[in-house]
């Protein structure tokens, strides 16, 4: 039962997933056109007319994927669809995992698409710099015998991107699930979503103000002649690791909290 609804839940995103990914393959390959020719002084301007649009539209593709995911979400849990989704003889909470679940793949496939145009749109002297950058400090690594440090270095960032961009697919699932109280479904979910976004922000700017108060008392402390404390890199990805997560966490257990309650369908 649970891989049908997932193949059903996808079977939507797939109606959006196949334009999206054949409108990213045919800016950049329209883009790499005037790219090729970027010398050319008589096409300057309309060179960078064109990779301003086409980055601009890349990054359209990857926000229209949460806004798609964000809709699904709340027209098959909290509006009419979900007469048919809360029939199925699942527990709300697998109910819930299946659908983050198939908007996270959906995602994912697209932010991984945009990424891909990139490439194909830079094939040459730039794919080749920062190919060869990234070999090299492979090689460094390999001599320092570091190797283990890269490797976790890699393993950080792909795990706090995924889990940045879980947070962009539960935060709407949270005010879709709090803004289900009201009169106005769609428009409970918008506000909750800017009251959530106005917290996260605030949240961000504290963290943040936290770092540097922490960067400027290491500089006092280093014009002081004192030893200054170091601070492992690593121990840093994880700070950020566990607030994101925590974050994920909270949005999480709220939607499949609201999920529980006796759900007000209209």
């Amino acid at each position: 039962m649970v891989g049908k609804l997932f193949k059903y839940e996808f079977k939507y995103y797939l109606r959006w997933l196949i334009p999206i990914m054949s409108g990213c393959v045919v800016l950049a390959l329209t883009s790499k056109l005037f790219y090729l020719v970027r010398d050319v002084q008589e096409l300057y301007l309309i060179t960078q007319m064109v990779y301003s649009t086409y980055t601009m539209l890349i990054g359209a593709a990857v926000v229209l994927g949460y806004v798609i995911v964000a809709l699904r979400f709340l027209k098959s849990t909290f509006t009419q669809e979900a007469y048919f989704t809360h029939t199925i003889p699942v527990k709300p909470s697998t109910l819930l995992n299946v659908k983050f679940a198939s908007g996270a793949l959906f995602m994912i496939v697209i932010i991984a698409g945009a990424v891909g145009s990139f490439i194909m749109m830079f094939t040459g002297s730039v794919f080749s710099t920062v190919t060869k950058g990234v070999a090299d400090m492979i090689s460094s690594a390999f001599r320092e015998n570091a190797l283990g440090n890269f490797i976790l270095g890699v393993f950080e960032v792909i795990l706090l991107s995924l889990l940045v961009i879980f947070v962009e697919i539960l935060h709407p699932y949270a005010a879709c699930a709090i803004g289900q109280r009201m009169k106005s479904k769609t428009g409970g979910a918008i506000m909750w979503y800017f009251i959530i976004f106005a917290i996260i922000r605030a949240g961000s700017t504290l963290f943040m103000i936290g770092n540097l108060s922490w960067i400027s008392a290491l500089e006092s402390i280093e014009e002081s002649g004192r030893v200054v404390p170091t601070v492992s890199p690593h121990l840093i990805m994880w700070i950020y690791i566990s607030v994101v997560l925590a974050v994920d966490l909270t949005f999480y257990f709220i939607t499949r909290h609201r999920l529980k309650k006796k759900l007000n369908i209209t």
